[in-house]
């Protein structure tokens, strides 16, 4: 893996994978020292890979209220999950479309929220929330369900995106508590795997959008894009996700995935340390 300076104007100059792209986002409302907190990964149709077919055109019509906090990218990055997550648990009857759209919706809140607001909300140093950074979390989901309402339609009432079949009014109430409890795993896994799905405290929809939002923070490019909106050393950064991991996680093969993805990231740092180190000697 090759390392490069990377100049982001205004904010610094930061060395990082040479495949992470950097950009921050025009006309920002915030003083300038908290523009860290805003540098992004700008959108590329590339990423529509990344999406199962049968949701590309969802995505698509999603795609406006996506374009802040680099919410793009991470979901059409972690789609690419959407199916590996599911097919670990193959006695469950999962509505599949039902984890996909409510995925693709869950931050569409964040849209409608100011440039410090979004600052805020990563002013953290791992996974875990402060009370400053907790507010426009919260937020966000009201937001986002509020959205997502307008855009499926609440009740047998028609959205301004309409399906093919029919969304039932089930799996419209799912999507939207799955949008208001995506940042609240630790109220989503009071639940046993080993006990029937319909007598558990959350559906397995809702744990899944959890897992899958999550991996994001584990994912290459959020890892060293984080490491500097967080303002964050990467092998501290390390440290800190693999400590605050099992509580961000509310499966088995969740927590299996990000371990592993984890794993990955460390061994990228260790590349980064081994380069400093060369080049200083």
């Amino acid at each position: 893996m090759e390392f490069i300076i990377k100049t982001v104007p205004e904010v610094g100059e930061f060395l990082v994978p040479d495949d992470v792209v950097l950009s921050l986002p025009s006309g920002l409302t915030i003083d300038k020292k908290d523009w860290h907190f805003l540098v992004s990964i700008p959108w590329e149709d590339k990423y529509l890979e990344n999406i199962p077919e049968d949701f590309v055109d969802f995505f698509k019509f999603v795609l406006p209220y996506l374009n802040v906090r680099t919410i793009n990218v991470h979901v059409a990055i972690c789609l690419g999950y959407l199916d590996q997550l599911i097919a670990e648990f193959p006695e469950e009857n999962i509505n599949r479309r039902v984890v996909a759209l409510s995925l693709i919706l869950h931050d569409i809140g964040w849209s409608k929220l100011s440039d410090q607001e979004i600052a805020n909300s990563l002013g953290v140093f791992g996974l875990k929330l402060t009370d400053v950074a907790m507010a426009p979390k919260k937020r966000h989901a009201i937001e986002g369900e509020r959205l997502a309402k307008k855009i499926l339609g609440e009740g047998d009432d028609d959205g301004e995106f309409l399906f093919e079949p029919k969304l039932s009014v089930q799996d419209k109430d799912l999507i939207f508590k799955s949008i208001r409890f995506h940042d609240k795993p630790e109220e989503v896994s009071g639940f046993d795997e080993s006990i029937p799905n319909s007598e558990r405290k959350m559906p397995i929809e809702v744990k899944l959008l959890v897992d899958l939002d999550h991996i994001w923070s584990f994912v290459h490019l959020d890892f060293w894009l984080d490491t500097i909106r967080k303002g964050i050393a990467p092998a501290t950064y390390v440290q800190n996700l693999s400590k605050d991991l099992d509580l961000y996680f509310v499966t088995k093969p969740g927590k299996e995935l990000a371990k592993k993805l984890l794993m990955e990231r460390r061994v990228e740092v260790e590349e980064l340390v081994w380069r400093i180190k060369s080049d200083g000697e």
